[in-house]
């Protein structure tokens, strides 16, 4: 199986997310920790029309099922209440070969426990990741067979 990164349609912002874990914490809590301040600052720049991707099929589904058991979890009703006033947001799943760029961004050095990375230009570590999405090869998935 081939994976190509595709853009956004046009007027659409796409927010990858990923997120280090601490031996503390669990996956799906932080992800949703990276997800909502994702979302605060993508509002906070006046985006109207937003795609949430994530390599986390756990922290998707509690956010795109309503009958899941997180729904009752305070971060996934902060996240939810940002959805609303006038904003499209999509929830998706993504495979990790496609989340490569945020997951380089996740594991660069940061100066706290919680950090929020905002830049202008393409950080040095993330260069060649996003020069293959945008011009390829695409990523290429084998498929385990069954013995």
């Amino acid at each position: 199986m081939h994976l190509q990164w595709t853009p956004p349609a046009p007027g659409w912002v796409c927010l990858n997310s990923d997120a280090s874990l601490s031996p503390t914490s669990g996956i799906g809590m932080v992800e949703l920790w990276s997800m909502l301040v994702g979302l605060q600052v993508a509002r906070s720049f006046g985006v109207d029309r937003l795609i949430v991707q994530s390599d986390s099929s756990h922290a998707i589904k509690l956010l795109i099922d309503p009958s899941q058991q997180g729904y009752r979890m305070p971060l996934v009703r902060a996240i939810e209440s940002l959805c609303h006033g006038g904003c499209q947001v999509e929830f998706r799943w993504i495979p990790r070969e496609l989340n490569m760029v945020a997951d380089c961004l996740s594991k660069l050095p940061c100066s706290s426990q919680f950090s929020l990375i905002v830049t202008i230009d393409i950080p040095e570590p993330t260069r060649p990741l996003v020069a293959r999405d945008r011009d390829g090869p695409p990523y290429s998935r084998h498929s385990r067979g069954v013995t």
